[in-house]
């Protein structure tokens, strides 16, 4: 399908997909355990982001996603464990979310109870190929710098570490794994005729020969995803294209 015959119909519907965080895990880092922390979880990092009024809007493909600075206080019994918490005023979804996590957080035993502040540092947003996580990372005392990793590529699914392999079922030859745009929107699939042709002919001749992928209508922060390429399909587009030279995919 010809990329400039895509016609964007449809309102982007920015989805409220909030990236899960790990669950508690023991604490392997020097700096914590200095700090007497025994286990630590990390936050959710929603993709929202603030407008100039103030708002939250939830998005997977601004650039500016919300930065914040959140200290939660600990009331944590002699057991390690958080008695209870004191959150910061207001409403703010990552205030929430740091609250859910401190929640989890365990410490060394002590003589007696003790008040503990907890920072969580939402820096915003960096590119994850494949995966979308939040990332963190510790730093003395109780300070936890969290980054959105958002994924760029659909990927598939690796077998330690690799692509699957695929055989084209046209051509019987094992394919390669390459990357392609992504397109959003509504497609016109009737388009013109010398459209039609070109589907037809891919049906039957080269199926196995994409140049982008249809992500539909809600936008994401993936660009890219990986495909199946056949090498017979693309060499009988070509020919075919050559035949067909008013024609581009």
């Amino acid at each position: 399908m010809n990329a400039r015959r895509l016609i964007v119909t449809c309102i982007a519907v920015f989805t409220a997909l909030t990236v899960a965080a790990g669950e508690s895990s023991s604490v392997t880092d020097p700096a914590a355990r200095r700090d007497g922390v025994v286990s630590y979880t990390i936050p959710s990092y929603p993709p929202i982001m603030v407008n100039d009024a103030g708002d939250e809007i939830t998005s997977t493909v601004v650039k500016d996603i919300a930065r914040a600075k959140v200290v939660i206080r600990l009331r944590v019994a002699s057991s390690g464990v958080v008695e209870s918490l004191e959150t910061p005023s207001g409403k703010s979804t990552l205030s929430r979310y740091a609250a859910d996590a401190a929640k989890a957080w365990t410490f060394e035993p002590a003589d007696q109870e003790r008040t503990v502040a907890i920072t969580f540092l939402f820096e915003g947003e960096r590119q994850s190929k494949c995966d979308s996580y939040v990332d963190g990372r510790y730093e003395s005392p109780f300070t936890l710098h969290l980054h959105l990793l958002l994924a760029t590529t659909y990927c598939f699914p690796r077998v330690d570490g690799k692509p699957p392999e695929k055989e084209c079922p046209l051509h019987h030859e094992l394919m390669t794994v390459e990357s392609v745009p992504v397109f959003y929107g509504l497609i016109d699939f009737d388009g013109p005729a010398e459209a039609q042709e070109y589907r037809a002919a891919s049906a039957a001749k080269f199926p196995y020969s994409p140049h982008h992928m249809l992500g539909g209508c809600t936008l994401e922060s993936k660009r890219f995803a990986e495909v199946f390429v056949c090498r017979i399909c693309r060499r009988n587009e070509k020919w075919w294209l050559v035949d067909h030279p008013w024609y581009r995919p």
